[in-house]
Order: structure tokens, then C-alpha cells, then sequence
């Protein structure tokens, strides 16, 4: 890991001008991250789901603008490759961005039930619970205004597109 600290100014860390200072270059290889320690950010992650993920990453960029590329999250279930550029995220000025190309999501409707199990019948439709395998890929952005989601869903049936 590279931290360049040159441009920060340590004087006021209430200062957001903090955030286009720090510059990240971070490499991230052969890593195992658990889910389920993700649980008190995000308290919908299932704290029993005991399944780990290999994770991979570059992540590049000043805090405030921050690449996330050519990352990898995958178990013996599940494949997630992804690239993503996040803006202003901790701007406390609500003009944040998110964006998201996803090259493959590869997994079962059973896995995630089994990670997040509330997302059926709040998030997704409950009669997607039982759909099986599946494999999308697409893109996704979302800002204060607006999210915009361009997936394209293959089943064993088929495949469906969502805009």
C-alpha cells in the first residue's frame, strides 16, 4: 500500500478539503474477507453466514474520487467481477456519485438469501427466491437524483433485460 501524505492538512480534520488531499494507491491480492463482519455497517448481512470470499482489487485515487478496479469477490458459489468510480462520498455537500460497471455476477438466489436474507420481498421479488443459478452483468449509477440500472440476467430459461 501507497499512501501519499503530502497534500494533506493534518490542522483541521473537519475540513472536507481532507478528502481531495489523501491519494490512495492500493493493490490488493489473495485476501479473505467474511461477509459477516460487514454486519455492523450494514446490519441486513446475515452475522451467521459463515462462508468467506477471495477478494482482489485496485483501488487508485484521491479519497474523494476513488477507482475501484478489476476487483474479485468469489467462494466456491459465487463469482463477482467488478470496476467502479466513486465521487464526492464523503462531500457533505449531497453531490455524491456512484457508478458501477459489473462484468459478471455469477451466483444462486439461494447464496444471497442465505447472505442477506431480507432482500426477497423488499428488494428483489419474493418469487425471484427461488430462481437458482444465475449470471448477470451490466451497469449501474446512482447520485442524489436519480439511479440508473442496465442489467442483463441470464437463466437457465433465457435472459432478461432490466433498465
Amino acid at each position: 500500500m501507497i499512501l501519499d501524505l503530502s497534500r494533506l492538512d493534518v490542522s483541521n480534520l473537519k475540513n472536507t478539503k481532507i478528502y481531495d488531499s489523501l491519494y490512495i494507491d492500493l493493490k490488493i491480492k489473495n485476501s479473505k474477507i467474511f461477509p459477516s463482519d460487514f454486519n455492523k455497517f450494514f446490519n441486513k448481512i446475515n452475522k451467521s453466514y459463515s462462508s468467506s470470499f477471495m477478494f482482489e482489487s485496485k483501488i487508485n485515487g484521491f479519497l474523494n474520487e476513488l477507482n475501484i478496479n478489476n476487483t474479485i469477490l468469489s467462494n466456491q458459489v459465487s463469482l463477482i467481477e467488478f470496476d467502479s468510480r466513486i465521487s464526492n462520498l464523503f462531500s457533505f455537500k449531497n453531490n455524491y456519485s456512484l457508478s458501477f460497471i459489473f462484468k459478471n455476477i455469477n451466483t444462486s438466489s439461494f447464496e444471497i438469501d442465505s447472505l442477506i436474507p431480507e432482500i426477497f420481498g423488499t428488494i428483489l421479488p419474493s418469487s425471484t427466491k427461488s430462481i437458482g443459478n444465475f449470471k448477470f452483468k451490466g451497469s449501474m449509477s446512482v447520485n442524489p437524483q436519480k439511479l440508473s440500472l442496465i442489467l442483463i440476467y441470464l437463466f437457465k430459461m433465457g435472459k432478461s433485460m432490466l433498465y
